[in-house]
């Protein structure tokens, strides 16, 4: 018998500065039956969210106000900020670039999503449930290398 995922008890934080396109995205994911939907504008939210009740799933722009969010994640893995260091993070960008994807490879995202491409990648419950890592090489993202030129085993994004 095949089983449905359901994600209505994932509690799921969303936190964008960009408050006119969380709209588009919000109504995907309930789509998907996401249910709990907390929304958050900047670092603060993040930070209090985290003090009171951690999300299981943290979708956030990488650039917002009052803050360094790769810094945050890195906090987050550490088990310096937060109950669980494992927590699914997605980070969104709308200005992609090689920089931006190493930092958030280093920092310990699990997914870095191109904003134009945000309900593309969310329209399949496999891609949320997987949470399919940058540098994993488990599915259809960009090709991971090593990076000769940093001299050490972090992988490199080669672009498409």
């Amino acid at each position: 018998m095949k089983q449905k995922w359901s994600y209505e008890k994932v509690d799921l934080l969303l936190v964008a500065p960009r408050t006119q396109n969380n709209g588009s995205l919000r109504q995907s994911l309930n789509d998907l039956d996401f249910r709990e939907i907390r929304t958050g504008f900047d670092l603060n939210d993040i930070h209090h969210a985290l003090q009171t009740r951690a999300p299981d799933l943290l979708i956030t722009d990488c650039q917002l106000p009052c803050g360094d969010v790769y810094g945050l994640i890195l906090d987050i893995r550490a088990h310096k900020v937060g109950t669980n260091p494992f927590m699914a993070i997605m980070v969104t960008t709308w200005k992609p670039s090689v920089e931006l994807v190493h930092e958030g490879v280093d920092s310990g995202a699990d997914d870095l999503i191109g904003c134009s491409n945000v309900p593309a990648a969310t329209s399949s419950p496999a891609s949320l449930a997987l949470m399919a890592s940058c540098g994993s090489g488990r599915g259809g993202g960009p090709e991971i290398t090593e990076a000769p030129r940093r001299g050490s085993n972090i992988p490199a994004w080669h672009g498409q």
